[in-house]
C-alpha cells in the first residue's frame, strides 16, 4: 500500500535577525558617510538611499529560505530547501500524535504558523509575505486543512 504524501514549499524569513541586522547597519552607515567628507547633501542621500536598499536585499537573501514540508498520514516532515543563516527550525518529522494545536497569525511582512507541541514546545515557522505571498497563503491553507482533516484543533484566539 502507497501511502499518500502531499509536499509543500514555504518561503520563510527569519524576521528578528534580519530586522536587529538591519537596524545596526544603519547606524554604520551613518558613521561610513560622516567619515567621507562629503559635502553636497544630494550626493550623501543619493548615496545613503542606495547604500540602505542594497543592504537591505542583501539582508533579505541572507535570512529568507525555502521550507520543505512533506505531509502524511501520521507525520509532517519538515527539510530546509535553502536553510538561512539563523532559524530555530531544525530538520525534523513530526508525529501528528504530539501536536497540542496549532495557530495562525497574519502579519504585513510574515505570517506566523506555530504548532505546539504536547511536550510544551513550539515550532513556529516565519512565512515570508513581502516576496511570496500568493504560494505562502495557498501553502498554508493546506497546511491548516490538512490539520483540520487529522482533527487536531486550532488554539483559541486571544
Amino acid at each position: 500500500m502507497e501511502e499518500n504524501v502531499l509536499h509543500l514549499k514555504a518561503k520563510t524569513l527569519s524576521i528578528l535577525p534580519f530586522g536587529i541586522m538591519y537596524m545596526i547597519s544603519l547606524p554604520l552607515l551613518g558613521i561610513l558617510l560622516a567619515q567621507t567628507g562629503i559635502q553636497n547633501s544630494v550626493l550623501i542621500y543619493i548615496l545613503a538611499f542606495t547604500i540602505t536598499m542594497l543592504s537591505a536585499i542583501i539582508l533579505f537573501r541572507l535570512f529568507s529560505s525555502t521550507l520543505l514540508l512533506e505531509l502524511r498520514n501520521e507525520t509532517i516532515k519538515m527539510d530546509w530547501i535553502k536553510k538561512p543563516i539563523y532559524s530555530s527550525i531544525k530538520s525534523q518529522t513530526i508525529n501528528l500524535n504530539d501536536i497540542n494545536h496549532w495557530k495562525h497569525q497574519e502579519g504585513k511582512g510574515v505570517d506566523r504558523f506555530k504548532i505546539y507541541l504536547k511536550n510544551n514546545k513550539k515550532i513556529c515557522i516565519e512565512l515570508d509575505n513581502i516576496s511570496n505571498s500568493t504560494k505562502n497563503h495557498e501553502m498554508i491553507n493546506t497546511l491548516k486543512n490538512f490539520l483540520i482533516v487529522k482533527e487536531i484543533k486550532n488554539a483559541i484566539p486571544y
